[in-house]
């Protein structure tokens, strides 16, 4: 008795079975139809890294796959993370901060992240940039209450 060819196989010969001439779909490609004729290329931001796939893994956690039939995903680079498609590595938005004094000066900062977010030595120089400048700031309106 004969069958289908099985889930993350295909043949271009209609009606093939298994022993006669199934093949498994090849890296970057999936099938999770019983007797598919083709088996179904990823698309960008997923891949296959075996043969005889049933279906496309979805990128991981900080890694990307910008083009369709990949075997694998790619790191991005430090600072820079993946969207939401899993398709490219893009830098975080970063906000804008604002600070008041107490004589209703208002203080924009934008920018402030860097390439690293708030890790690393860039967020903190960058935090202990801001801290030291606010602090003059304060320092400089105490000076000008008590001119």
């Amino acid at each position: 008795m004969s069958s289908v060819c099985p889930q993350g196989t295909f043949s271009s010969v209609n009606g093939s079975t298994f022993a006669g001439g199934c093949l498994p779909c090849p890296v970057g490609y999936a099938s999770s139809t019983l007797g598919a004729s083709t088996c179904v290329g990823c698309p960008a931001g997923s891949y296959t890294n075996t043969s005889g796939s049933l279906s496309c893994l979805k990128c991981g956690n900080a890694t990307v796959s910008n083009s369709s039939l990949a075997s694998g995903c790619e790191v991005c680079l430090e600072g820079l993370f993946p969207n939401e498609d899993r398709t490219l590595c893009v830098a975080p938005e970063e906000p804008i901060q604002r600070f008041e004094t107490s004589s209703g000066v208002s203080l924009l900062f934008g920018g402030l992240n860097g390439m690293n977010g708030l890790n690393g030595m860039n967020g903190l120089m960058n935090l202990n940039m801001m801290f030291g400048f606010v602090m003059m700031m304060m320092m400089m309106n105490i000076m000008l209450l008590k001119i």
